[in-house]
């Protein structure tokens, strides 16, 4: 099954919009979706690790549509948290999680 990860980049209101949907955010990726399993995940820092602003998450899913699904329907993404979002197909060959 192949790999995808995600990045989102928080928008200015990001410390705001973290602490009103975080805990319904880390609910809600606990829970295997339709063609898609989140295998990583974990808050993007600033370079003093002090402050998170963006968002990892790494799949293996059926498609790139299947984790599309994933993120469109995450508390963040339904709260507009992210000013940029990445997605992208890896060929995972080392530190494979659950391998």
């Amino acid at each position: 099954m192949p790999h995808f990860l995600f990045f989102g980049s928080d928008g200015p209101d990001g410390p705001q919009i973290r602490a009103r949907v975080r805990e319904d955010h880390r609910a809600y990726i606990k829970v295997a979706q339709p063609g898609c399993r989140l295998i990583s995940a974990g808050p993007l820092l600033s370079d003093d690790g002090e402050k998170m602003n963006g968002t990892f998450l790494a799949f293996e899913a059926d498609d790139r549509a299947a984790v599309e699904r994933f993120v469109a329907s995450d508390p963040y993404n339904l709260a507009k948290l992210f000013e940029r979002q990445e997605i992208r197909r890896i060929n995972w060959t080392v530190g494979l999680p659950g391998a």
